[in-house]
């Protein structure tokens, strides 16, 4: 199930979101605020932030999960 959309995040709830995951590479952050908050298309934000974007997908759905778990809790 999909909590964020593309493009349409604020910074704070993706934060948030991250928070809760052990993401600290700086170029993946970058380029999820670039594909959740700023609406960058998938594989625009991966190779604008220098990852490759079958990669930044799998990312991408890890963060759904996790997302999705703090919606559960309601927490998100």
């Amino acid at each position: 199930m999909r909590i964020l959309l593309q493009g349409l995040e604020t910074p704070e709830r993706l934060n948030k979101v991250l928070a809760a995951t052990r993401i600290s590479s700086e170029r993946k952050i970058n380029a999820l605020h670039d594909y959740f908050v700023r609406g960058t298309y998938l594989s625009g934000a991966a190779i604008i932030n220098d990852l490759k974007p079958d990669k930044f997908g799998e990312l991408v759905k890890k963060v759904h999960k996790v997302a999705s778990k703090l919606a559960k809790k309601g927490e998100l």
